[in-house]
């Protein structure tokens, strides 16, 4: 029977911060949509799923079921003789981890292909012509070779339990038993980096073109760079229990946990969204299908049910991210904004600490006119979200000395600042980040001081004009 699932326990208003500080997109799920969810006659243990079907692996020999993605309707079981502890999926192929048995079946052949007699197996992977296998206790990965007559080969990296084993391009991802997550390379299976972040069991690992991420016993999703040297981004603390299942489709994230919820995550870095939640389960596992724009998960312990959950975006809201550091910051507003009050365009500012220059002191301020720089200070480090149109050209009018300016929303060089009176003399434009030092760029939304001869107006351009938004010019005869 299906059921539509009461599932939104929390919603928090957050934007989605793109890499670089260009624009924001603005996502949000559908308020009156709910998650369908469907009773099932078994104890769901292990998800994945494919442009046709969803494949729930059961408990106690129940073998894994084929759900047709259109009406979640039961197409098809493939057997198992013991609990299914993980699947994966790879075009024809269905390879599954059970407690003593990893299988590989093939769905255009329509029957089971081969199987691996081994300890406990609990985790599985597929990558082109190999099927990975993982044991519990031993850290061993059995490597099964479909293009070579099922050649089997072993390796250890891991002391204890192989949770989860994932693939990207040429390396191997393992969460372990061991607290560990362990980067393998695919070819020589040889140790890449270990990271050991937490102090519990990692239960779920994930890893694209830009992220890293595993979750743990320790109620923690710990998200790295993809990329050498594997810079931690963020660290996710929502989850209130052991984290089972992570995954993520570009501006979403989601993370699945033994408190019977699931955490929904936007932006980069993310910041939590939505919490859903049916009954009192362990939400086992999550598989989300980026084409459809749907999330699938399954919740055991009893109430054994699989949900669908659609999520959108919104189209994109035009804005800037402006970085600031805990304590005092200059800062600046690079665009075009409906209300110029401080605390609307930096609601995360500490009250009453705008201060503006007026060539011989500081002076209080409530508004935020483009062109000026202010000192404003914040109580921890962020990435603040501003929406509004861009600036391309901003005009600083200044005062004889020393003068507090920003700029339009692009960088510029201070070299190309257009200041035909001569007004700046030289070598005297100043950021602060803990400390003064000369600066050679204005950015968006920071604030400068600039000393200059005497009273007048100069113009900062991202357009025409400005050499640095251009290649330098080509050689001589070169058209």
């Amino acid at each position: 029977m299906k059921k539509n699932c009461p599932f939104i326990l929390k919603t928090l208003t957050s934007f989605f911060i793109i890499f670089g500080f260009s624009f924001c997109l603005i996502l949000s799920f559908s308020t009156d949509s709910l998650a369908n969810c469907l009773d099932l006659n078994f104890d769901p243990r292990a998800l994945a799923g494919d442009e046709h079907y969803i494949y729930v692996g059961a408990t106690s020999g129940k073998g894994v079921n084929l759900f047709d993605k259109n009406d979640l309707s039961l197409s098809k079981t493939l057997p198992a003789s013991a609990s299914v502890n993980r699947v994966a999926v790879k075009g024809d192929i269905v390879a599954y981890a059970t407690s003593g048995i990893g299988y590989i079946y093939s769905l255009s052949a329509n029957q089971m292909i081969y199987s691996l007699s081994s300890e406990k197996l609990r985790s599985v992977a597929i990558d082109q012509n190999k099927v990975y296998f993982g044991e519990k206790n031993t850290g061993k990965i059995h490597i099964v070779d479909m293009a070579n007559n099922f050649q089997t080969a072993s390796f250890t990296p891991a002391d204890d339990d192989i949770r989860d084993i994932i693939i990207h391009q040429d390396t191997i991802i393992i969460a372990s038993n061991d607290d560990n997550v362990y980067l393998i390379d695919k070819n020589t299976l040889t140790t890449i980096a270990v990271f050991d972040d937490s102090d519990r069991h990692v239960e779920t690992v994930g890893m694209d073109d830009e992220i890293l991420w595993y979750g743990s016993d320790d109620q923690k999703i710990w998200i790295r760079d993809a990329h050498a040297p594997y810079d931690i981004i963020s660290v996710l603390t929502e989850p209130t229990d052991d984290v089972t299942a992570a995954e993520r489709d570009g501006d979403f994230f989601f993370a699945g946990s033994d408190d019977a919820k699931v955490y929904v995550y936007e932006g980069a870095p993310y910041a939590l969204k939505d919490i859903l939640q049916e009954g009192s389960g362990l939400v086992e596992d999550i598989w989300v299908d980026q084409n459809q724009n749907t999330l699938y998960y399954i919740i055991g312990s009893g109430d054994n049910v699989l949900c669908q959950y659609s999520y959108y975006s919104e189209p994109p809201q035009p804005g800037t991210i402006i970085p600031v550091q805990s304590g005092w910051n200059l800062i600046s507003l690079p665009l075009s904004v409906d209300d110029n009050q401080y605390l609307s365009i930096f609601p995360s500012a500490e009250p009453n600490t705008l201060l503006s220059f007026n060539a011989v002191d500081y002076e209080p301020a409530d508004l935020i006119t483009n062109g000026e720089g202010y000192w404003l200070k914040f109580s921890e480090a962020q990435n603040i979200f501003v929406p509004g149109l861009d600036l391309n050209e901003v005009t600083a009018f200044v005062k004889e000395g020393w003068n507090l300016i920003g700029g339009p929303n692009c960088e510029i060089r201070t070299q190309d600042i257009l200041d035909p009176e001569n007004l700046i003399i030289p070598d005297s434009i100043y950021q602060f980040n803990n400390g003064y030092q000369q600066a050679e760029t204005i950015e968006a939304g920071k604030g400068y001081w600039v000393k200059t001869r005497a009273e007048g107006a100069f113009t900062m351009s991202c357009t025409e004009g400005n050499p640095a938004l251009h290649p330098p010019e080509p050689p001589l005869n070169a058209h």
